[in-house]
């Protein structure tokens, strides 16, 4: 895949993650990947780059989250069953 083609797929894969938690009664608009730091992000994106196999990718809640928000997702790059990375 192309960068754009996976930054796509990151961006439809985050707005279903807001639009689930908008279901389940949290509220705001606010999701959190990782610890917050735009680096994490970059760097989960390097390792997808790399990887020429595929992958299925998984948006995990990394904490019990309440109604007031926000949700706090780790991004996970799964093969086989086997995570590989994480956020």
């Amino acid at each position: 895949m192309s960068e754009d083609e996976i930054l796509q797929r990151l961006d439809l894969l985050i707005a279903s993650s807001k639009f689930r938690a908008r279901r389940a009664g949290i509220l705001g608009n606010t999701i959190q990947i990782a610890d917050g730091s735009p680096k994490t992000l970059v760097q989960f994106i390097e390792h997808l780059m790399i990887t020429k196999e595929p992958l299925e990718i998984k948006a995990v809640a990394a904490e019990v989250t309440y109604t007031a928000g926000p949700l706090k997702i780790e991004l996970v790059a799964i093969r086989d069953g086997e995570v590989l990375f994480r956020t």
